[in-house]
């Protein structure tokens, strides 16, 4: 049984010859043209800024995945579009990659570059497929897709799993893929033991279409933590799923009496994805996400909820307390589900300052229009 971060690769692949048991090749691409009205950067006073129209490639990967024996799994993905640190993948053209060995048909154990327990089902599930994405997934998850790690697996109506990787510290600005993010407070390079790891543990059950999930993850030196809970269904062409998640970030702050505290921030994520296979003709599909982070009181800073968004240090906006996601649109499957021509509309929205009015918001909108096509091979 694959993990969860390869469960994708199995679709599209041929098989090859090679000196293990079985190895099957496969890749994935996508390319669109997008319109995008860009307002989600609007100020006022400024001029308004233009709507532009891009064809872009996306993606372009290729992939392998196989058995050494009949205990041992392996599975890699290539990233030859964009082989840079700034990718979610992190670092280099090897988006994933890891071994797994079975030591029997209950435990395993991996070790590699594996996707995180963060994030639901909707970032378990995530892929080149998507057409919209939430904020909360897109920026503010605490580590990228994938990252370095070992991991335990038992099999117990479904799968639990217990992964450990490195925990975050403040010399990390690669952390997020949102390079905005406040870095780590409590583990820091101030400090003789800043190089460390930490865990997370996931179950994903199954039982007949219907797959319950829950995701509990601890960093910067277990001061922080994250939690998912979500609910998948696969039954008579319908694939849908809903994540209710929480993000407890701890700051270094002060109580009443001076003394120090921690001073929480709780952002909370739900995600609702849905969509219904026509069979050989289309499957038209619906997507919401919305996020919203409550900032903690502290008696130094006088920071308090402030329920809107700001600005990043070079006065871009960034979407840290608030922002929703809704799209809609179909995947034609006329062609072959290995290669869908589609159409997709996504709005996103979010709360910022009022300029003319420090204690108010004002809600942005903006309107993507993509038509394109996806490949698996």
């Amino acid at each position: 049984m694959l993990s969860a971060g390869a469960a994708r690769a199995q679709e599209g692949s041929v098989n090859v010859s090679t000196a293990a048991d079985s190895a099957k090749l496969g890749a994935e691409f996508r390319a669109e043209l997008r319109y995008d009205n860009n307002m989600l950067s609007k100020e006022d006073g400024a001029p308004t800024p233009k709507a532009t129209t891009n064809l872009e490639v996306q993606t372009a990967r290729l992939k392998i995945r196989g058995n050494l024996n009949k205990e041992t799994e392996y599975a890699f993905r290539i990233n030859v579009l964009r082989p840079v640190a700034t990718d979610a993948g992190g670092g280099g053209p090897l988006d994933y990659g890891y071994g797994t060995h079975w030591f029997s048909d209950m435990f395993g154990w991996s070790i590699g570059k594996m996707k995180v327990l963060q994030g639901g089902w909707d970032q378990a599930d995530g892929g080149f497929r998507d057409h919209a994405v939430g904020v909360y997934r897109a920026k503010l998850l605490t580590y990228r897709d994938y990252e370095a790690m070992t991991a335990l697996h038992v099999k117990a109506a479904g799968k639990v799993s217990l992964q450990v990787f490195n925990d975050v510290n403040n010399s990390d600005t690669a952390t997020s893929i949102d390079s905005t993010k406040t870095k780590a407070e409590w583990n820091t390079t101030a400090t003789a033991n800043t190089q460390h790891p930490t865990y997370a543990v996931g179950w994903q059950g199954d039982f007949g279409g219907l797959m319950p999930l829950v995701d509990v993850g601890t960093y910067d030196n277990q001061k922080s933590m994250w939690f998912d809970v979500g609910f998948k269904a696969k039954l008579a062409g319908v694939d849908a799923s809903l994540d209710f998640g929480q993000n407890t970030r701890a700051h270094k702050g002060r109580d009443t009496a001076g003394k120090a505290k921690a001073v929480k921030d709780v952002g909370t994520n739900i995600a609702l994805r849905a969509g219904y296979e026509i069979q050989n003709a289309a499957k038209p599909w619906f997507y919401f996400a919305t996020y919203d982070n409550k900032q903690g009181a502290d008696t130094v800073s006088g920071a308090k909820d402030l329920k809107f968004n700001g600005r990043d240090a070079n006065g871009g906006y960034t979407q840290t307390d608030n922002g929703q996601t809704i799209g809609l649109g179909a995947d034609i499957l006329s062609l072959g589900k290995n290669w869908a021509p589609y159409l997709a509309l996504v709005n996103q929205s979010g709360k910022w300052q009022d300029p003319k009015k420090s204690d108010a918001s004002k809600v942005h909108n903006d309107l993507q229009i993509r038509v394109g096509a996806l490949g698996e091979f």
